[in-house]
């Protein structure tokens, strides 16, 4: 099956949109086209719905071809957009892992496509077969977050090219989740950090990345989106339509793009100095997470992540429940985790810490955790 076949004719029928500023290819010096304050103060005018300079920064950076990469309101945007694009409601389906990042779940409900989870192995590693079975002919999405959120565990080149083999014969379109691909250690050759260093993922893949764990951007909101060119829908008149400009008729339309302001500060994350900066706080939270993590392992308590991470998925002693244990924690020592019930039934039993505290709360964190009585 191709997937060029599984858009909705909906959308399927949709010409690019275009402004009157993509027409004009020379220099413009009076506007006269928009409803916009004229009086210059750097934010009067709408955002660049197309974000040139910010997506050239990108492209140099990643070696990314810029027509390839979307910005847009976090990676929670494009999540929901897929669905809009390829699954029609009560009748075609998504297949995720699980335990993880619950907003799969919530955009496959807002959108009304059943959601099938397939339980993560022990050791919450992936078996792909497992996986695959769970999907069928009106299986449209395939979502993986590696490294998972909140498991803190990554998937391996032998599993990721098991999807893409099954994508490429089946249709199906994979969301592959990055945003935690920069605390990813070289060290270990077997994890990519993209789902296209996979033979044949340019095909049949999609990947979504996120400034806000990497730059601090959770309250800017701000991620970007690479979209191959390879995947292609037939357009009205016949001719083969990319699937890039369907998603920019999208973006014109509905969304102006991230304010310049935000535009600005991700590019500053691009500068020499943005990206000093960034590789120190990662090392930082790395750090956190490898103390958090012995720490953890240390009071007898098993654990996963933190080694290519921020997240130390915890087993909850003696059988209590996430609940049982979030409250236990916090009414003797006044830490606050996430209990792993919130990820679902997969995730009872467990709950997760974040290694992005600052060094010294995750000195006193640690402190408190080691005069707990268990």
């Amino acid at each position: 099956m191709d997937i060029r076949e599984l858009l909705r004719e909906n959308i399927r029928t949709l010409a690019p949109y275009s402004t009157a500023r993509d027409e004009y290819q020379g220099e413009l010096g009076i506007y006269l086209d928009a409803n916009e304050n004229p009086y210059d103060n750097n934010y009067n005018r709408y955002p660049d719905p197309h974000q040139k300079n910010l997506k050239r920064r990108l492209a140099e950076i990643k070696g990314v071809p810029v027509e390839k990469i979307f910005i847009g309101n976090g990676s929670d945007e494009p999540i929901d957009l897929v669905f809009r694009l390829f699954c029609e409601p009560r009748r075609h389906n998504a297949v995720s892992i699980a335990p993880t990042y619950g907003m799969y779940k919530v955009a496959a409900a807002i959108n009304d496509v059943q959601m099938r989870e397939v339980q993560l192995e022990p050791g919450f590693t992936l078996d792909a077969e497992k996986l695959l079975a769970a999907a069928d002919e009106n299986t449209r999405l395939l979502f993986l977050c590696s490294p998972n959120n909140p498991t803190g565990t990554v998937l391996h080149r032998d599993a990721l090219a098991a999807w893409v083999d099954y994508a490429r014969r089946h249709g199906a379109l994979i969301i592959y989740d990055a945003a935690y691909e920069a605390f990813i250690k070289d060290t270990d050759s077997d994890v990519p950090h993209s789902i296209f260093e996979i033979p044949g993922a340019e095909e049949v893949a999609v990947e979504c990345r996120s400034f806000s764990k990497t730059a601090g951007f959770t309250g800017l909101r701000c991620a970007f989106t690479t979209i191959p060119a390879a995947v292609t829908i037939p357009g009205p008149d016949g001719s083969r339509v990319r699937l890039q400009d369907m998603w920019k008729r999208r973006q014109s339309t509905k969304y102006n793009g991230c304010p310049y302001i935000v535009q600005r500060a991700a590019e500053a994350v691009y500068s020499p100095e943005g990206q000093e900066q960034v590789r120190a706080t990662i090392a930082a939270y790395m750090a956190n997470a490898a103390r958090i993590r012995s720490g953890i392992e240390g009071m007898g308590l098993s654990c996963y992540g933190g080694i290519h991470a921020p997240y130390i998925w915890v087993k909850t002693p003696d059988g209590m429940g996430s609940w049982e244990f979030f409250d236990l924690l916090l009414s003797r020592t006044s830490l606050v985790c996430t209990p792993g019930a919130g990820f679902g039934p997969s995730g009872e039993g467990y709950v997760r810490f974040t290694a992005f505290g600052s060094e010294e709360d995750t000195t006193e964190a640690l402190e408190r955790l080691q005069g707990l009585s268990l």
